[in-house]
């Protein structure tokens, strides 16, 4: 019962071009950033203010649902059969972000980071970005990638501040049922 989802990567043009021509919009172009790992570590993490968390509680739960992270993504979470842990950052006292850091061999990718709204633009997102470069390398990681859609102007601007560089992009196309 699933519209026909087409995930276009470099290299598909032909594909892509036959699926414009029949109707197919493009949804969720997205860019996928990499850096080494030992860049996004800092010296040290500020004190009581991120975590390492596995399985989630159900404050995280909450803030990725406020995000529109729903329970069959957290349920793929479960899923991985590699390491992985929850990553939780504060605001002061408050819970204020979440993100999820799988490990792949030497490459550690974060998943479903979510900053409340209300704590965007004060380091919430870097605090989670120091814990999860912290786990990946204390697993092992040499490199840490993550993916976001191009239209999130923030999060774009912030891994290029960070010193991540794009390495890949793609998007989706589906058919305008409109």
């Amino acid at each position: 019962g699933q519209e026909h989802l087409f995930m276009i990567r470099d290299g598909d043009e032909a594909l892509d071009a036959s699926l414009a021509a029949r109707g197919y919009e493009i949804i969720d172009p997205v860019t996928l950033y990499l850096c080494e790992t030992a860049h996004l570590r800092p010296a040290s993490l500020p004190r009581a203010q991120s975590y390492c968390i596995w399985e989630p509680l159900h404050i995280m739960r909450e803030i990725w649902a406020a995000g529109g992270i729903q329970e069959p993504r957290i349920a793929l979470m479960h899923r991985v059969q590699t390491p992985k842990t929850a990553l939780l950052a504060r605001s002061g006292d408050t819970p204020a972000g979440v993100g999820f850091l799988a490990l792949d061999g030497e490459i550690a990718m974060l998943h479903a980071v979510e900053v409340l709204p209300s704590y965007r633009r004060r380091g919430v997102a870097k605090k989670l970005m120091a814990q999860a470069a912290k786990w990946a390398e204390d697993h092992g990681a040499k490199y840490m990638a993550l993916m976001t859609t191009r239209d999130n102007q923030a999060a774009n601007g912030l891994y290029s501040s960070l010193g991540m560089r794009p390495v890949g992009h793609y998007h989706y196309r589906i058919k305008d049922t409109a």
